[in-house]
């Protein structure tokens, strides 16, 4: 949506079934999320309404953003995750990539990312390997064994973000898990995060 006052950072806000964010994604534009508990293939008659009445009690930001978004600016879709994948990323000649490979909850960020990364390692291990002559059987094993590692990886940590944030219930549960944030320092919380920004795209010859 149109903005150009908001902080640009990832911003997070984690409550009973439903965690909302937002990140600055050009110099006049926010993207916000919400992420809620609800029956699946539900409908709303007025979607905007919906989503307002659902923020109705939430901080301030939360809802200034929401109330700001126009109608035909909000999208709203199911969510539906592969906990634990297909047995491989390859089958034959084929390869799966993105959600069809490594669905993983909205929780951690990482759904484009991760497809993103799968296309530069399609490009890595497999196309490049192959045009010089190697083998494609191979090839595709190599990239299987690296990306499913990977991405299993990201799929557990959004389910653990999950059951920590939007899923963990009412009552005291959000008063013990925000008193904890409050307390944990911050550089074991960065270095559980570290393995899953930082990445570095594997040698074509990669080797568990």
């Amino acid at each position: 949506i149109p903005d150009t006052e908001s902080d640009a950072r990832l911003i997070q806000a984690w409550g009973p079934g439903t965690e909302f964010g937002s990140m600055r994604v050009s110099a006049s534009e926010i993207y916000w999320y919400g992420y809620f508990r609800n029956p699946e293939g539900a409908t709303f008659p007025d979607e905007i309404a919906a989503a307002r009445g659902r923020f109705a009690t939430w901080a301030p930001w939360v809802r200034e953003m929401v109330d700001a978004t126009p109608a035909d600016r909000l999208m709203r879709h199911d969510v539906y995750h592969l906990p634990q994948g297909p047995p491989a990323y390859t089958t034959g000649r084929v390869v799966l990539t993105g959600d069809a490979a490594h669905a993983a909850l909205p929780t951690a960020g990482q759904g484009a990312a991760t497809a993103l990364e799968d296309g530069v390692c399609v490009g890595r291990m497999i196309a490049a390997p192959v045009l010089a002559g190697g083998d494609m059987a191979a090839a595709l094993a190599v990239y299987d064994t690296a990306r499913r590692a990977r991405c299993q990886r990201i799929v557990r940590t959004a389910i653990m973000i999950g059951r920590f944030g939007a899923d963990l219930g009412g009552g005291y549960r959000q008063t013990v898990r925000n008193t904890l944030l409050r307390l944990a320092p911050a550089g074991p919380l960065i270095k559980t995060g570290a393995p899953i920004v930082h990445w570095t795209a594997p040698h074509p010859h990669y080797d568990a």
